[in-house]
């Protein structure tokens, strides 16, 4: 079902509550596109039950940027790419 509630907030709470229900530790977290902002927002939850992030095909955000920044950057408007495993600016 699509809603408005159903956003960013809500799908970092989803991974998050799942962490502490199964009570999981030292857990790699790894985000495909979108998912990127998930799991960042996950490991700055509960970042004592994370222990690595892989961005596969995602952004990973800076500091102070909103998730709203990084969808104007990916319509085009901002043409820098990410490039290499740690995500260094090409």
């Amino acid at each position: 079902m699509v809603s408005r509630q159903v956003d960013l907030d809500m799908h970092v709470q989803d991974v998050v509550t799942v962490l502490e229900y199964e009570d999981l530790r030292e857990v790699v977290l790894v985000g495909h596109s979108y998912g990127g902002m998930v799991i960042t927002g996950a490991a700055d939850r509960a970042p004592e039950r994370v222990a690595q992030l892989v961005y596969l095909d995602a952004e990973a955000p800076r500091m102070g940027r909103a998730s709203t920044t990084y969808c104007r950057q990916r319509s085009g408007r901002d043409t820098r790419r990410r490039s290499g495993w740690r995500g260094t600016d090409g």
